[in-house]
């Protein structure tokens, strides 16, 4: 609660800002209740899992609209935990056998409707009366409790997934690998990451290439326009041997150097291996 509104709190001496201040506190009151009820629900689906927390499934189900695009935030928030894509299948199907969760975000969102419908009639018919009422002496509570109504509060931004083409690692004499699935992940901001953080995924396949030696990965930020933006550190390879097949997936993440929401694109640039190699 802000400084004015406390302010204006202790100095409430009218009938009318009385009530004002009790449908305020009524409103949000009842808009935590729901978000309560709607992260019980969820947990009652995923509980036993280990693998996310109830604000983390809401979030994703009311932020993409789809089976795919859902199931694929649960895949990469269930990497950043340690879990396996499957384990993050057996999770959403869970979910998605309760159909009022899948509906999640259209259901809270008519709650929500019906809530402040009916709160902001009250507020209506106080400002009416309250506008009629020429000796009101509460003007800044007034002022403060209109202004905290009217803030906009922005949701949660959904975090961003790029998924980029197979990428050649080269050394000085010519090709020594393969990135594959290569996958980049954008979380938005919190309290303990200002600026966000990245999860970056990819198998690394030696194929005829070599081993041994050193070899990093720039994840590079790109903003409007293809501009260059501050990055994170390069990150080495595991070049400890030979990687065949699919390749050895790899995992690295840290703390994004710039805001989240300027971030439009990412590129994912290997260095040329150097050191002592061997052929694989």
């Amino acid at each position: 609660m802000s400084a004015e509104l406390i302010g204006a709190v202790a100095g409430v001496s009218t009938v009318f800002g009385l009530l004002a201040l009790i449908a305020y506190f009524f409103l949000n009151f009842r808009l935590a209740a729901l978000k309560a009820e709607a992260q019980r629900s969820v947990r009652s689906a995923v509980e036993g899992q280990g693998i996310f927390n109830a604000s983390q499934v809401v979030e994703i189900l009311k932020t993409f609209g789809t089976d795919e695009t859902r199931l694929a935030a649960l895949k990469e928030l269930a990497k950043s935990q340690k879990a396996t894509e499957k384990s993050a299948e057996i999770v959403y199907e869970q979910i998605k056998s309760s159909t009022h969760l899948v509906d999640l975000s259209d259901e809270r969102s008519a709650k929500y409707k019906r809530v402040t419908s009916g709160t902001a009639s009250v507020f209506v018919i106080l400002a009416t009366l309250a506008t009629g009422y020429g000796t009101l002496t509460n003007s800044e509570f007034l002022s403060a409790l209109l202004g905290l109504f009217g803030a906009d509060h922005a949701p949660q931004p959904a975090p961003k997934v790029f998924a980029l083409a197979d990428i050649q690692t080269r050394q000085g004499d010519g090709k020594s690998g393969e990135l594959r699935d290569v996958r980049v992940t954008l979380l938005p901001p919190d309290d303990q990451h200002p600026n966000g953080r990245f999860i970056a995924t990819w198998k690394y396949a030696t194929g005829s290439g070599t081993w041994k030696g050193s070899q990093a990965v720039t994840i590079r930020m790109k903003g409007e326009g293809g501009a260059d933006l501050p990055s994170p550190k390069a990150i080495g390879l595991d070049r400890s041997k030979c990687h065949y097949g699919e390749g050895d997936p790899q995992t690295t993440e840290g703390d994004l150097q710039t805001p989240f929401n300027s971030i439009v694109n990412v590129d994912v640039i290997p260095n040329i291996a150097s050191g002592h190699t061997g052929p694989c």
